[in-house]
């Protein structure tokens, strides 16, 4: 089985990025599974109020990927996904609650609730 994990960069600061880096590592530990980290980004409904934020944070998250590295733990077994996301029919993604709809349209989904949904940022959608 193969599995992907959509995750900010890994901090240690932060818990259920923590946490969503070891699920990924351990996953790689298991035999017959590979897992990949793929860099979150934010993919919210647009309004009028958050038009110009939701086209520039793909942008951001993109030249942040690009021309900084996505930080992963070395002493975790991951390593991030250099495959065609366009192509995810093979793959399980694994969605943490922050995580607004299906951005990568992954047929396969799971939603890895590490918080209350909607704490954050006050959106809930898993449609």
């Amino acid at each position: 089985m193969k599995v992907i994990v959509f995750s900010p960069p890994y901090d240690e600061k932060s818990g259920g990025v923590v946490v969503l880096h070891k699920l990924c590592s351990l996953i790689n530990d298991m035999d017959g599974f590979e897992s990949f980290m793929v860099p979150f980004f934010s993919d919210k409904v647009s309004n009028s109020s958050n038009l110009f934020k939701k086209y520039l944070s793909p942008v951001k998250s993109y030249i942040n990927h690009k021309f900084k590295s996505y930080k992963i733990n070395p002493s975790f077994n991951t390593s991030i996904f250099k495959g065609n996301l366009s192509d995810l029919d093979d793959y399980l993604v694994v969605y943490p609650e922050i995580t607004f709809g299906n951005p990568l349209k992954a047929k396969n989904v799971v939603r890895w609730l590490l918080h209350q949904p909607g704490f954050h940022t006050n959106d809930i959608y898993y449609g």
